[in-house]
């Protein structure tokens, strides 16, 4: 029995630490699931991305819901655009490595917020 197994850590990551200190701009599969391998090395056994907050997606392109539009998350656009959510690459390395994936979402999580112009969110 792994350490892994007997006292499970959480990993719970926001939306908006990597991809403005860690990741490059553009995004590429390799650099989420170079993400993923360091906290698996690290022996993290649950893996949370918070993916929605403030109304908004992140790390995933929904046709209902807008995309987060503060610049540090433009670094996915072109990911997305290209028919790869980066939210499933990250789901697919955890797995991969033996860690389960979460996918959080922030409730009445509104510092440093700025409305989408001619957007009313509540």
């Amino acid at each position: 029995m792994s350490v892994r197994d007997k006292r499970p850590v959480l990993f719970n990551s926001d939306p908006s630490s990597y991809a403005m200190t860690y990741l490059p701009d553009p995004v590429v599969e390799d650099d989420l699931r170079r993400l993923i391998d360091m906290h698996a090395d690290a022996g993290i056994a649950l893996f949370c991305q918070e993916c929605y907050s403030q109304c908004v997606t992140t790390h995933w392109q929904s046709e209902t819901l807008p995309f987060d539009h503060r610049p540090q998350h433009k670094r996915y656009r072109p990911m997305i655009d290209s028919g790869v959510q980066p939210l499933e690459v990250m789901v697919d390395q955890c797995h991969r490595r033996g860690m389960q994936f979460i996918a959080g979402y922030r409730i009445n999580d509104t510092h440093g917020y700025k409305r989408q112009e001619g957007k009313n969110f509540p």
